[in-house]
């Protein structure tokens, strides 16, 4: 989006959006592991009063809109959200958005993200 506000679209290579977005999202379903703390989670509870019961399975939706409005949609601008939405359309809907990204950059990034937030 910001590419076509500037222009810019017109001066990048036709791929370049693409071997950008593969930095970030792999072709694989990496194996689940804990990426967001229970602290999170209990300081989410804190701030928007919401009751945290412990369990990643009960947790409100909210907290899962949260995560993308405040952690996911930031990365790239909303591009990687976006293109893991599409891979969680065409897969399992169990499957976590983190599992979808690289360990390389798409994690460390979202590291830094949660770490910011």
């Amino acid at each position: 989006m910001v590419d076509e506000a500037t222009g810019y679209q017109y001066d990048r290579d036709k791929d370049e959006l693409q071997i950008t977005l593969k930095a970030y999202i792999d072709g694989e379903i990496a194996k689940w592991q804990l990426t967001f703390s229970q602290d999170f989670y209990r300081q989410i509870s804190r701030l928007w009063r919401q009751s945290d019961n412990g369990s990643s399975n009960k947790r409100p939706m909210f907290f899962g809109r949260l995560t993308n409005k405040y952690i996911y949609q930031p990365m790239m601008d909303g591009i990687v959200l976006s293109g893991i939405k599409k891979l969680a359309k065409e897969n399992n809907k169990n499957i976590k958005f983190h599992q979808y990204l690289t360990e390389d950059v798409g994690k460390q990034h979202l590291k830094e993200q949660i770490t910011a937030v």
